[in-house]
């Protein structure tokens, strides 16, 4: 079949517009877990918005422990305003099951450093917010 001027256009803008909705569906939140450093920045982020229920999402706590920790959250970073975070490194566990990313954290003139604990669970990064020692 022979395919001319504006329907050959037409089908391939179809196509490339088809190729994109689906390359583009699920966006960052489907990739967040692939890397300690990924699912700890996406965590920072949803920290930085302030939208602590989706931080949650990011890390190990079990769904029924939210109202809590968003309490806890919401003690401690609401007084952050204008604060940044930024992944300096990763460092792996010899296991490879839990990792520990170097965050920068600075708010105002202060700057800090924090270390970040990863879990892999069911083959996603996860943030551990309750240490395990």
């Amino acid at each position: 079949m022979k395919v001319k001027g504006k329907t050959a256009k037409v089908l391939c803008a179809i196509v490339i517009g088809a190729f994109i909705i689906t390359s583009c569906s699920g966006g960052e939140k489907a990739s967040v877990g692939n890397s300690p450093s990924s699912v700890v920045t996406a965590f920072n982020r949803a920290i930085l918005e302030k939208n602590y229920k989706e931080a949650l999402t990011y890390t190990d706590t079990q769904q029924e422990d939210y109202e809590l920790f968003e309490a806890w959250m919401k003690m401690m970073f609401d007084e952050m305003g204008g604060s940044s975070l930024h992944v300096l490194s990763e460092e792996m566990c010899e296991d490879g099951s839990g990792a520990w990313v170097k965050v920068k954290l600075e708010s105002g003139r202060s700057i800090d450093t924090l270390y970040t604990h990863t879990v892999k669970v069911e083959g996603e990064w996860k943030v551990r917010l309750v240490s395990d020692f």
